[in-house]
C-alpha cells in the first residue's frame, strides 16, 4: 500500500480531501498534517472580523474531513522534509514515511522574521494565531480609552480587513478615538490595480476614515509608544511559511518550491506543492485561496494519477482574473482583467528582485508583443488583444449587453470608451454627455464620470482632427 502525505490544511488538500470522499482509492493510506483541526476560509475572514459570521462558519473542519475520506489526521506542523529519506520530519521530532507527500502549508508575511517584530505584530497567517489574537484583542477593548489599528501592507487583504474593522471600531459616537492606519508602501494601495480601482478604494478608505500612509512601517524596531489597547498587524507580501533550503527541492530565489504544470516538484517526481507554498520558472502563479481552490481539483486528479501510474493533467492558470474587495457595508469593489503589477512582481522575483521597475515591464510587453497585440493608449489604457492582426484604434459601440449581460461602463476597453464617445456625438451632437448617461442606464451625474466622459469626447476629436 502506497503512503500519501498531505503536509498542510491549505484549500488544495481539503479538494483533496472532498475528492477522496467520492473516489475512495483503497490500494493508497492518506495522512494529513496540521497544527489546527480547524482551517478558516481566507475569503470569509473580513467577514468574520466584522462580526457577520461567527467563526465556525469560516472554518473547515479538517478532521471530521479525514474521517469522511478515510484519511488519518496527524496534528503536528511540519519542520523539514527529508527527500533522501522520504520522510516528513514534524516539530515534536516524529518522522512519518512518504510515497508521495503534497506540499500546502501556505505562506505568511515577509517582514514577519525578527524577535522584536514578533512580539508586537500580529501575522494574518496563519490564520489560527491571527483569529485568536483578534478575538482577545476586541474582549478587552475598553470604550474608554482611544485605540488604534496599524497594519503594514497595501494589499486586497490589508484593505479588506482595515474597512471591516471600522464596522467594530466606529470613528463616533465613542468617547474615545478609534483610529485605523494604513502603511502601504511608497507606490500605495492596491498597486498594479487600473487608476479607477485604485480611485474607488481610495474613496471608501477615505468616507471610512481610515487613513493611508505612503510609506513603510519598519517591523523590526520596538514600538515605543505601544497602547494595551492597540492592535498591529502584518498583512504584507508573502514568504514561504516552512524553510525547505535543506530538504534539496528545487526552490525560486524565495524560497517558494519550484512546481512543473502539474503542481510537481521540478526535481523530485514524487513530491506536490499547491498554494501559496510554490510558484512555477515560467508561469505566473497568484497566491491566493481561489487559485489554490483551483489548482487543487489538478492536484488531487494527478495525486491518485501519479499513485496508479496514469496520466497527469496540467494546471493553467486563468489569464483573467476577477477581484471582489468587500467594502463591509454589503457593497464590493470589482476588478476584471490582467494584473500587470503582479505579473511584473512575480517575474521580478524569479530573478532574485524584489521590487519591479518601469523598464522590467516595458521588457515584459515586448515579450507579450510576439504572440499578442498591444494597443498603445498610454500605460493606463493599453488592450491586450489575441494577436497583433486584430488591433484596432476604435470598438464600434455595441450596446452594454453585448454578450447578454449587462456590463459595468468602468471596464470597457480604452478602445470601446472611444466607440462609444463615437456614438454619443453621431446620436446627440449637442448633448453627447447626456446620451452617454442615458445609454449606460446612469441615474446619478458624479462630476467625476461627467469629467471621464468628456476626456473620452475630447481624445477622439483630436484623433480624427
Amino acid at each position: 500500500m502506497l503512503h500519501l502525505i498531505l503536509a498542510g490544511g491549505g484549500h488544495a488538500h481539503v479538494i483533496m480531501l472532498e475528492h477522496l470522499i467520492k473516489h475512495p482509492c483503497p490500494n493508497l493510506q492518506v495522512g494529513l498534517i496540521s497544527p489546527t483541526k480547524k482551517q478558516a476560509y481566507s475569503g470569509m475572514l473580513p467577514g468574520w472580523v466584522n462580526n457577520t459570521y461567527a467563526l465556525e462558519a469560516c472554518q473547515i473542519d479538517l478532521q471530521q474531513l479525514c474521517i469522511r475520506a478515510g484519511a488519518m489526521f496527524i496534528s503536528g506542523k511540519l519542520a523539514g522534509l527529508d527527500t533522501k529519506q522520504q520522510e516528513v520530519i514534524l516539530d515534536d521530532q516524529r518522522q512519518l514515511d512518504y510515497d508521495l507527500v503534497s506540499l500546502a502549508m501556505g505562506s505568511q508575511p515577509n517582514q514577519f522574521n525578527s524577535p522584536s517584530s514578533s512580539s508586537h505584530w500580529v501575522a494574518m497567517k496563519p490564520f489560527a494565531n491571527f483569529t485568536q489574537q483578534w478575538y482577545a484583542w476586541q474582549q478587552h477593548l475598553n470604550p474608554n480609552q482611544a485605540a488604534t489599528l496599524t497594519i503594514a501592507g497595501g494589499g486586497a487583504g490589508a484593505v479588506e480587513i482595515a474597512l471591516a474593522a471600522r464596522q467594530v471600531m466606529p470613528c463616533r459616537g465613542l468617547a474615545a478615538q478609534r483610529q485605523i492606519i494604513i502603511y502601504a508602501g511608497p507606490k500605495g494601495v492596491m498597486n498594479g490595480f487600473s487608476l479607477r480601482t485604485r480611485g474607488l478604494i481610495l474613496k471608501s478608505l477615505q468616507q471610512a476614515d481610515i487613513r493611508v500612509i505612503n510609506e513603510y512601517i519598519d517591523v523590526s524596531k520596538p514600538l515605543h509608544q505601544q497602547a494595551p489597547n492597540d492592535f498591529y498587524l502584518l498583512v504584507t507580501s508573502a514568504k514561504p511559511g516552512l524553510s525547505l533550503h535543506g530538504s534539496e527541492l528545487a526552490l525560486d530565489a524565495f524560497g517558494f518550491v519550484l512546481v512543473d504544470k502539474f503542481q510537481r516538484s521540478i526535481s523530485h517526481s514524487n513530491v506536490f506543492a499547491a498554494g501559496d507554498i510554490c510558484s512555477r520558472p515560467t508561469t505566473f502563479l497568484q497566491r491566493s485561496g481561489v487559485y489554490a481552490i483551483r489548482a487543487g481539483k489538478q492536484l488531487a486528479h494527478n495525486l491518485l494519477a501519479a499513485c496508479n501510474s496514469n496520466t497527469l493533467q496540467p494546471y493553467w492558470p486563468r489569464r483573467h482574473n476577477l477581484y471582489l474587495i468587500s467594502c463591509s457595508d454589503q457593497t464590493a469593489i470589482g476588478s476584471y482583467g490582467i494584473n500587470l503589477g503582479f505579473f511584473s512582481i512575480n517575474i521580478a522575483q524569479q530573478h532574485g528582485l524584489k521590487k519591479t521597475s518601469k523598464k522590467q515591464l516595458q521588457y515584459i510587453y515586448s515579450i507579450v508583443e510576439n504572440w499578442a497585440g498591444i494597443s498603445e493608449g498610454g500605460i493606463h489604457h493599453q488592450t491586450l488583444w489575441a494577436n497583433p492582426a486584430q488591433v484596432t484604434d476604435l470598438i464600434k459601440w455595441r450596446g452594454l449587453s453585448p454578450f447578454g449581460q449587462a456590463r459595468n461602463w468602468a471596464g470597457l476597453a480604452y478602445e470601446e470608451q472611444l466607440g462609444l464617445a463615437k456614438a454619443a456625438l453621431e446620436n446627440a451632437p449637442s448633448a453627447p454627455i447626456d446620451w452617454m448617461f442615458k445609454e449606460l442606464k446612469l441615474s446619478r451625474r458624479h462630476e467625476a464620470t461627467v469629467l471621464e466622459f468628456k476626456q473620452w469626447i475630447e481624445i477622439l476629436s483630436q484623433k480624427h482632427s
